[in-house]
């Protein structure tokens, strides 16, 4: 049979027991090390002790840590004087006189060429993503609308589909779609599958390490999906560098 986690940790995984237990005592270096070792945990060969790639992020975790702890040491020592080193500081970098001047000066200069920037970007993706609506190859896709509950009872809406201001909506029923609003479709099918697969996993009262198994599966299952509601996640050739 399955349980659910105790939240006191008891019969739980130490690891998983420590940062139940110990999570509202403990210092930040020890928070640090419990949420890495519940990561190795949950994630196992995926987690970030596990992967070489992830060690630089590691480091800066721990090294994180120990800096908000040795300053959480001064304060609660002297507060009064860890409050006058921070306003030493700031006077020591503020720049003055016509350095102050020059300093605000570029970066209104700094912050303009930048939307500036931002904005011919914009437009240039604008004008290849359009382009490539015009002579990319349809796809035939059956649209299964959007189911909403209202006080009349479930409701299904038309799809609603928005890349880069480039907006469609879609009836249900079947549809001849540009490739691109074809795959955005699809990836929103998948990740409402893949939100519908960990509910289910979660309202199932698994044990710990049981829902990380179900989890594991879950991802290599829906790797690829994502759950973004705009371009930031349709990577088009030639449209998003």
């Amino acid at each position: 049979m399955h349980s659910s986690v105790r939240v006191d940790g008891k019969g739980e995984d130490p690891a998983l027991a420590a940062y139940l237990k110990g999570g509202g005592d403990a210092t930040f270096s020890e928070m640090a090390e419990m949420s890495l070792a519940l990561d190795r945990l949950l994630k196992g060969d995926m987690s970030l002790l596990n992967d070489p790639k992830q060690a630089h992020l590691v480091a800066k975790l721990r090294e994180r840590a120990a800096a908000i702890q040795d300053a959480e040491r001064r304060y609660n020592e002297n507060s009064e004087k860890f409050i006058d080193g921070l306003w030493e500081k700031a006077e020591k970098v503020r720049p003055r006189g016509a350095k102050l001047e020059e300093t605000i000066a570029r970066g209104a200069q700094q912050v303009q060429s930048a939307l500036g920037l931002a904005r011919a970007n914009v437009a240039t993706r604008k004008l290849k993503f359009q382009e490539l609506l015009r002579t990319a190859p349809k796809r035939k896709v059956f649209v299964t609308g959007n189911p909403v509950m209202t006080n009349q009872g479930i409701v299904i809406e038309p799809e609603y589909i928005n890349i880069m201001g480039f907006k469609m909506l879609l009836a249900p029923g079947e549809h001849d779609l540009p490739l691109p609003f074809a795959s955005r479709y699809e990836d929103m099918q998948n990740a409402r599958r893949e939100n519908q697969a960990r509910s289910q996993a979660m309202s199932e009262n698994l044990r710990a390490d049981k829902l990380a198994l179900r989890w594991q599966e879950l991802d290599k299952e829906f790797g690829s999906v994502t759950n973004a509601d705009d371009m930031g996640a349709l990577n088009i050739p030639g449209v998003v560098e």
